[in-house]
């Protein structure tokens, strides 16, 4: 198994890393007005209308390159999703979208048997930068059926800054916006913890849409003061 599951992301990396360095043959989303950020609270704006829109997993108005912008695209239940939102990426197996109406969401529902979309749905994915990092917001929120199958996991894909170092910790960080804080989900559940990929990719595996912060330090992230036993490198929120 651990020799498959290495092979796998050997040629997803591949794909992944094709995919990003490839000139884009549509014309790029529009920069998004960047906004003054609340550091207590989520770094972007929720539920935006998109200046692009993609109904499959095509590269057209992806904001290939560019740092920020906003984009509505397509789930199909039927579909995989293979999305490009600048340098990062969304990949989505077919039928895991919760049915919104009936799923619930929230901590308290992540793992629960869910009843899964049967119409088109469409998301908004705006993303930015701050301090260097790169964030990125999904509206609207839903979840995903839980599995134990790695096949049916949604995955994002964040370009980091710079070289990925084996040596530093790193996290895709959720905003929760009950407790109006930053979490590193990883901690309770290793499934979730942040993988590197190639030369400057981050992955992880998300059981919902919400706010998405790359964190990087010599230490576990911490709630309360964002550093646990080292400095943030890439200079704090």
């Amino acid at each position: 198994m651990l020799v498959f599951r290495t092979m796998r992301r050997g040629a997803v990396v591949v794909v992944l890393a094709a995919a990003l360095t490839a000139c884009a043959e549509g014309p790029t989303a529009p920069p998004q007005q960047q906004q003054g950020f609340d550091l207590s609270g989520p770094l972007l704006a929720k539920g935006g209308s998109g200046s692009g829109s993609n109904k499959g997993s095509g590269s057209e108005s992806s904001g290939r390159g560019k740092d920020s912008g906003s984009r509505t695209f397509t789930i199909w239940p039927n579909i995989p999703v293979f999305e490009k939102f600048g340098d990062h990426l969304l990949t989505m197996p077919a039928n895991v979208v919760c049915d919104p109406a009936t799923s619930g969401y929230g901590a308290a529902y992540w793992d629960l048997p869910c009843s899964r979309v049967t119409t088109p749905i469409q998301v908004t994915a705006t993303w930015t930068t701050h301090n260097g990092r790169p964030l990125i917001s999904f509206s609207p929120d839903l979840r995903f059926a839980p599995s134990n199958t790695e096949q049916q996991w949604v995955n994002l894909w964040l370009r980091a800054p710079k070289d990925v170092d084996p040596a530093l910790k790193y996290a895709i960080l959720w905003y929760d916006s009950q407790a109006k804080r930053w979490v590193d989900e990883s901690l309770a559940d290793s499934t979730l913890k942040a993988r590197l990929e190639g030369a400057n990719l981050v992955t992880r595996r998300l059981k919902h849409f919400s706010d998405w912060a790359l964190w990087v330090g010599l230490g576990g992230y911490n709630v309360t003061s964002g550093l646990g036993g080292g400095l943030d490198v890439w200079g704090g929120w």
